[in-house]
């Protein structure tokens, strides 16, 4: 399961990114494991995220992310 602590990580990270680059706001798109520790770890960042007001995507697969090719990944990324 991932801890809060990972959750901050992420959230700081996505500040990090987005900070002062004059830029408007981007969605953050949300990917995990398609189990239910992932399912859960979806829920408590899509949450921490829009509390800090950032737009948030999940992206659903059947399979672990990291088990896709790079054309399906573009794929899943694009076809929001």
């Amino acid at each position: 399961a991932t801890s809060t602590g990972k959750v901050q990580s992420i959230v700081a990270r996505a500040q990090l990114a987005s900070k002062g680059n004059g830029t408007t706001r981007k969605c953050i798109g949300i990917w995990l494991d398609p189990d239910g520790a992932g399912r859960r770890a979806t829920r408590q960042l899509e949450q921490a995220l829009k509390l800090q007001g950032y737009d948030t995507r999940i992206i659903r697969s059947t399979r672990d992310p990291k088990y896709h090719s790079n054309n399906e990944i573009r794929s899943y990324l694009t076809d929001g």
